[in-house]
């Protein structure tokens, strides 16, 4: 019932590999192959030091998960088998680790907590008797080594449990399809982008130029230039052909500016929604180059065509 932990990037100072751990806290336990992911998790320290845990992506979110385990004097065992992933140490703080659920013994107790179910790659945050988290009571084993973890579940008194785990869910994702001017020549690009995303420094970020040499300025009446992502110039207008139901719904001055164009929007202005599933935004970069846009005979105040020549 030995387990070789595994090493994962963890902000800190030096890592120690731990020496083969016992996983198991029930006789009956059997290791078998479970779906926990550990490089989905990273450690980190607060100002104080405290290591909290944090998921290491965007793709995923964290969620507090509250479990109430049953015990009898005839079966004072929890039945959950916990994998350390390796110990960050550092000389002010001490130890600071990753300690997952890796499964739960078949008919434990754990197993057959009513409340709601542990699932392999939750991780522990506060243990105690219950209603002892809404006291401040609860022991916190949030980034605790295994040895401490153990500890702290061991010097709970008889009866039940009650237990707060973090838990990783995978988060909705918007794919942003990016299509070009055709005369730029350019193939269509993709992006990944989760709640919260602003669409301009998303597209920025990625090395895609965005804001359109064409476009007059909204502020000045005149001439281009970038106002920095402020939300008044307008060169930053993009075309969003469908998924418009996926952004932040635009504010007064920005339909103003875009009153002859229903299907654009300012890209520094419009943040991907909290979204429940996946879904497709396709945007067109730098509209007004695209084909058609402006006639042969549509010039600048400097009397150059506006049209764009193809290469």
């Amino acid at each position: 019932r030995n387990f070789l932990a595994f090493l994962l990037p963890v902000s800190g100072t030096a890592w120690r590999m731990p020496q083969r751990l016992p996983v198991g806290m029930h006789p009956s336990i059997h290791m078998s192959a479970v779906d926990v992911e550990p490089s989905r998790w990273a450690v980190f320290r607060d100002a104080e030091g405290v290591p909290q845990l944090r998921a290491s992506s965007s793709a995923y979110s964290e969620s507090l998960e509250m479990v109430t385990i049953e015990r009898t004097p005839e079966r004072p065992g929890l039945g959950i088998a916990l994998v350390e992933y390796g110990v960050v140490e550092d000389k002010n703080f001490g130890s600071a680790a990753l300690v997952l659920i890796s499964e739960l013994a078949p008919n434990s107790n754990a197993a057959l907590a009513s409340s709601a179910p542990l699932l392999p790659g939750d991780a522990l945050v506060y243990v105690g008797a219950p209603g002892a988290a809404a006291k401040g009571e609860a022991l916190r084993v949030e980034g605790k080594t295994y040895d401490d973890t153990v500890a702290a579940i061991g010097s709970l008194p008889a009866g039940p449990v009650e237990l707060y785990v973090k838990r990783l869910r995978v988060r909705a994702k918007a794919t942003v399809n990016l299509q070009f001017p055709q005369g730029e020549g350019r193939k269509d690009e993709s992006l990944v982008l989760y709640a919260g995303a602003n669409l301009r420094r998303s597209i920025l970020s990625h090395g895609i130029v965005l804001n359109d040499p064409l476009a007059r300025r909204f502020d000045a009446g005149i001439g281009t230039g970038d106002c920095g992502g402020e939300g008044c110039c307008c060169t930053c207008a993009v075309d969003i052909s469908s998924g418009m139901e996926a952004l932040t719904a635009p504010k007064t001055q920005e339909k103003q500016m875009l009153s002859r164009f229903p299907r654009w929007r300012l890209a520094c202005r419009a943040r991907v929604v909290d979204i429940q599933e996946d879904v497709v935004i396709n945007i067109k970069i730098q509209p007004r180059g695209f084909d058609g846009f402006y006639s042969d005979a549509e010039c600048d105040v400097d009397g150059q065509p506006l049209k764009r020549n193809k290469p």
